[in-house]
């Protein structure tokens, strides 16, 4: 059975104690309370929630570079077989485990130091506390995760930020943990362990190279670990995937972010070369000029500022739609934009278009079906019109998340259907979109 992450928002009322406003100091701060009523905790009132459905996700604003500094809470289902183990006993395994995951995700070059593992009583809890460091040339990603059981379930607080941004705000990732109290008794009856078979989490620091290159995963492992014996409770999240981090692109053996940054720019001017070579041109690094039909120039300029931040990059020309294609990365998501080749005109996409075999329609899907947090559902069918792209379907409010689209002719398209169940992202039964009379339909 496996072990998975799962979400929940309120916590009760119980035991408003001063102590978080002591250890936050001159700091404003939220109570955030589990919706089944089984802990509280206190937060600093400007840091920003990206997510409350069930535990809690706080984005830490004005961090430098461009990883977020976050700050988790998140329960977790404990496999069967270990439901009455300590935090002792269920650390020790969940360390091993975890550090084996890692090599399973190193790109050469990249290290891991393990900074900590020991045992703390906080609020009449037993808390273990695991602290490492994942290193690649300069850049440096801290995690310090905190957990315990309480009536058969994992309990965890995690706190993650690169370099300055961890240790800037530890102090108040600190109080947070403080202020954390469960709110209803634990029953568990923990199972007798014999000292020949008690472990415990150990202590002291170790490193972890990768001695060969390796694909990175994609996906951060969210969720429920698998096989008694072998993982009891889920892996830290906030390890970054190397190639999101920006550190190691996939199939790339010790190359550094500006040979990667290179590598980018180049692609760039490749298909720049390709299909606009007289009107699109890389003014800087932060500015992209576009001269139109019209005879006007269109700049599209970067923009800083952590959360509003935008980057652009030129993707190609769509010639069956008049446009320029673009990418557009922010601090946590991306989108896409068309840019009329004539008069400049901006629409904005919620992902890459995929083009149907005529080159007279597109399709972008989304799904938010993760329990990360982002995200939405999407589902859109462009074609053109009177010069102009014609939104001709859109689907947001789905209770599906829209997967991969396949064109399986110039009027119908199917998508993969996803769910997230509360454990794990399902699949389920493809959905077909076909035009038929002018008008699109969804089975």
């Amino acid at each position: 059975m496996l072990i998975l992450v799962t979400s929940f928002r309120k916590v009760l009322l119980g035991l408003l104690i001063v102590f978080p406003f002591v250890v936050f100091a001159q700091t404003a701060t939220k109570l955030f309370i589990k919706p089944d009523n089984v802990y509280q905790l206190y937060y600093p009132n400007n840091w920003k929630v990206t997510k409350s459905q069930s535990d809690l996700l706080l984005r830490i604003p004005k961090t430098e570079g461009p990883l977020p500094c976050t700050f988790t809470s998140n329960t977790q289902n404990i496999a069967e077989g270990f439901t009455n183990a300590s935090i002792k006993e269920l650390a020790a395994e969940e360390e091993r485990v975890t550090k084996e995951a890692v090599l399973q995700v190193l790109t050469t070059g990249v290290t891991v130091n393990y900074l900590k593992s020991s045992f703390e009583i906080i609020n009449g809890k037993e808390w273990w506390i695991f602290e490492f460091v994942a290193n690649y040339s300069n850049f440096k990603y801290y995690t310090r995760l905190w957990k315990t059981v309480h009536n058969s379930k994992a309990y965890s607080l995690e706190f993650s930020g690169t370099d300055n941004n961890f240790s800037n705000n530890f102090d108040q990732a600190q109080a947070i943990v403080n202020s954390y109290n469960f709110l209803n008794k634990d029953e568990t009856v923990y199972r007798k362990v014999s000292a020949s078979d008690k472990t415990t989490a150990s202590s002291g620091s170790q490193k972890i190279i990768a001695s060969s290159e390796t694909i990175p995963s994609k996906e951060k492992d969210q969720g429920p670990v698998a096989q008694p014996g072998k993982i009891i409770t889920s892996i830290p999240a906030s390890l970054p995937a190397v190639d999101s981090a920006v550190v190691v692109p996939v199939g790339s053996t010790d190359q550094t972010e500006e040979e990667y940054r290179l590598q980018e720019e180049k692609k760039e001017a490749d298909l720049i070369k390709a299909c606009a070579p007289t009107t699109v041109k890389r003014k800087s690094a932060s500015v992209i000029e576009i001269k139109l039909g019209n005879g006007k120039l269109l700049s599209l300029k970067d923009k800083g500022g952590d959360e509003d931040s935008e980057a652009y990059s030129f993707k190609g020309c769509i010639a069956s739609f008049n446009a320029y294609l673009f990418r557009v990365g922010g601090w946590e998501e991306e989108w896409w934009i068309l840019v009329n080749k004539t008069d400049g005109t901006k629409i904005s996409l919620a992902s890459e278009p995929v083009l149907s075999p005529d080159k007279k329609r597109f399709v972008c899907t989304l799904s938010g079906e993760t329990d990360s947090g982002y995200g939405y559902n999407y589902f859109g069918i462009w074609g053109f019109a009177n010069g102009k792209p014609k939104k001709e379907l859109e689907l947001s409010a789905m209770t599906w998340g829209a997967g991969e689209a396949e064109w399986i002719s110039n009027t119908s398209i199917k998508v993969e259907a996803l769910k997230y169940d509360g454990t794990e992202i399902k699949k389920l039964k493809s959905k077909t979109a076909t035009l038929v009379n002018g008008k699109w339909t969804i089975k």
